[in-house]
């Protein structure tokens, strides 16, 4: 207990700081992407052919940036608030198992830890 407040499961603290990460990464990705985008639009008002084809990819490339952004933020989010990974981020982690004094339980056991 730290404050007055229950310390977290050490996994969830290191699946909370991971996720951290991969947010600021793909906020920064987004703002880059978006950064990009605006520039070309204020850059370039009048377009030709060639040009709204290469304003349409960045722009594809800023909503890719967004979806990813917002998928992770929602997996964040459900860490922060619930303690727990969704269904189809839980499914990519590999849980190492912990050192009990060379004793297992019996669902490490069945689950080949």
């Amino acid at each position: 207990m730290r404050n007055g407040i229950p310390e977290r499961d050490p996994a969830r603290r290191d699946l909370t700081q991971i996720w951290t990460v991969k947010l600021q990464q793909a906020r920064q990705g987004y703002c880059r992407a978006a950064a990009e985008s605006c520039r070309r639009i204020l850059e370039n008002p009048g377009t030709t052919p060639a040009d709204s084809a290469a304003t349409a990819r960045l722009q594809r490339e800023e909503a890719r940036a967004f979806a990813e952004y917002c998928r992770v933020l929602a997996t964040f989010t459900e860490l922060a608030a619930d303690g727990e990974l969704p269904a189809a981020e839980a499914s990519n982690v590999v849980v190492m198992p912990q050192k009990s004094g060379g004793r297992r339980s019996e669902a490490d056991r069945h689950r080949g830890f």
